[in-house]
């Protein structure tokens, strides 16, 4: 079936015409303010700062208190956290400086008093072996003073040994080239060399030395043999002492003899009466 032109689709022009309603604008509350003319002579630099200021103030008017208090709030706590953080630093600064610095004092205090404790009993060990030797040589010591002098003398000649001691290098060296001959030894270098020869030199001293510690033994020995037979001397006149002499030796014999005697089952019978 036909269609007629009335049946076709009609389309309405949307263009704005003296017909048409205006559209609805709603214009902000602060848009009397803004348009609200400013000074005469007025630049538009002050217009744009006067315009900025109007607007902060209208934004301003819609905080309430409670949020104008936490703002300015979170500006104070900021500085307070920022103050806090930098003194807790400098305090465990100063403190370390200080701990440091005491550490460090105690240390040279306790060495310095040790080294003063250790000269002390020093001293007072060299006056004591002085006097001990003194009356060795006297004849007035005692068996502390001897067994003291003794003691002292056996530990310096320990410390002696020890001293004279070959190194490690030398002790491994011999041990290495123990079973070799001379001649088979390898020849290391010119330093190799050098090194006999101031190992040769250091045998001699050692040798040197261990004269001088037989000479000392032997003096020593000898005055151990004097200070032995000073003890002996100092035993026997205590025993004579306790046993007295010739005349106390009668007297006790006598008054032996006048005392009874034991005797048999017949000494009844010889019974002075």
């Amino acid at each position: 079936m036909p269609r007629s032109a009335t049946d076709a689709t009609r389309f309405t022009s949307t263009t704005p015409h003296a017909s048409a309603k205006p559209p609805s604008y709603r214009a902000p509350p602060n848009a009397s303010r803004l348009n609200t003319p400013g000074p005469t002579g007025e630049t538009p630099q002050q217009k744009v700062a006067r315009l900025r200021a109007s607007a902060a103030k209208a934004r301003d008017a819609k905080i309430s208190s409670f949020d104008k208090f936490l703002v300015h709030g979170r500006v104070w706590a900021d500085r307070a956290h920022r103050f806090t953080t930098l003194s807790l630093i400098g305090i465990t600064f100063v403190c370390g400086g200080v701990t440091v610095y005491a550490l460090g004092d105690m240390m040279i205090y306790n060495r310095k008093k040790r080294s003063e404790y250790y000269a002390q009993e020093k001293a007072l060990k060299a006056a004591a072996y002085d006097r001990a030797k003194t009356a060795v040589s006297r004849g007035t010591a005692t068996e502390a003073d001897v067994a003291f002098v003794k003691g002292e003398d056996d530990w310096a000649k320990l410390m002696e040994e020890r001293k004279n001691r070959p190194g490690l290098w030398k002790r491994s060296k011999d041990w290495l080239f123990s079973g070799l001959k001379k001649e088979d030894q390898p020849e290391i270098n010119a330093a190799s060399a050098g090194a006999s020869t101031s190992e040769m030199l250091r045998d001699k001293a050692v040798s040197v030395r261990e004269t001088e510690s037989e000479i000392i033994k032997a003096a020593e020995e000898k005055k151990n043999s004097v200070q032995d037979r000073v003890a002996q001397a100092f035993a026997d006149e205590k025993a004579r002492q306790n046993k007295g002499g010739p005349l106390d030796r009668l007297g006790s014999s006598d008054v032996d003899d006048d005392a009874p005697k034991a005797g048999g089952w017949t000494s009844w019978m010889n019974v002075k009466r």
